[in-house]
């Protein structure tokens, strides 16, 4: 329980006055996190709650074509197509020969 620095009263939990003398009571209320609300506010406006999931998602989506496109497999075939023989012979003896099948 508080007490009413104005008169001594001793002060209803929760209350803003007191009731002996009508003085406003100063009340240790706690922050209830507002001190983070402002160091995070950039994050509750729409232009980042839109735009961090898409750099997310390209950043995602470059990840894997770059490992798509070093692929073993992939790099054999694009010779193939482009009538490079001599790099998909290449490939395929540096690379997918070695892997061993198990069955």
């Amino acid at each position: 329980m508080n007490i009413c620095k104005n008169c001594g009263n001793e002060l209803r939990d929760g209350s803003v006055y007191c009731d002996k003398c009508g003085k406003k009571v100063l009340t240790d209320i706690p922050l209830q996190g507002k001190c983070l609300i402002g160091k995070f506010r950039f994050l509750k406006s729409k232009k980042t709650t839109i735009i961090i999931p898409i750099v997310v998602a390209l950043i995602i989506c470059a990840f894997f074509f770059i490992f798509y496109i070093n692929d073993p497999i992939f790099v054999c075939k694009n010779a193939i197509k482009n009538n490079n023989y001599y790099k998909a012979v290449s490939v395929y003896n540096e690379d997918i020969s070695q892997v061993q099948i198990s069955v």
